[in-house]
């Protein structure tokens, strides 16, 4: 007889209320601007990724279970900047490469990877090439974005590259 091993659970996601612990913890300048909503969280604080760094203010949208969205709300990042999606938002990493998931906190993950991203995107003003990791997505649907998108209003769903 042949017994098929079970496959493990995936953990549960962690809620809102955590995560918005966590990034008040690590990040106070960070502000939950719904704080009612249960499954949903939208935070927005600034970030300097250098003391010569203006402050950027940024926009995290999170729907429990889902792929958190970053927009960077001022200044407004260049329309020709590399590694975003079409309706704006950055793309922060390879999906393939699960670097995100859903039992991971954001103030550990997609903040200290947005800071980064900004970095690199000053360099990018500075000398029109990105230092920082890249992975090759061409005109692939990410289908992990889906929640972007709808924080983005469908605005598009592909991370688009340009040099």
């Amino acid at each position: 007889m042949d017994r098929k091993t079970p496959k493990p659970r995936a953990a549960p996601p962690l809620p809102v209320a955590k995560q918005a612990a966590c990034i008040g913890a690590y990040f106070p300048q960070f502000r939950r601007r719904n704080p009612g909503q249960p499954t949903i969280g939208i935070w927005e604080g600034s970030l300097q990724p250098s003391a010569e760094s203006p402050k950027y203010v940024v926009r995290i949208s999170y729907t429990v279970g889902e792929v958190p969205c970053v927009e960077v709300i001022s200044p407004k990042i260049r329309d020709a900047a590399p590694h975003r999606f079409a309706g704006g938002a950055l793309c922060l990493y390879f999906p393939d490469d699960c670097d995100w998931t859903s039992q991971k906190f954001i103030a550990l993950t997609i903040i200290p990877w947005t800071a980064s991203w900004l970095y690199f995107y000053e360099h990018w003003l500075k000398t029109g090439r990105w230092l920082g990791p890249e992975a090759p997505h061409g005109s692939r649907k990410v289908a992990t974005q889906k929640h972007c998108n709808k924080a983005l209003q469908g605005r598009g769903r592909h991370c688009f590259h340009l040099r």
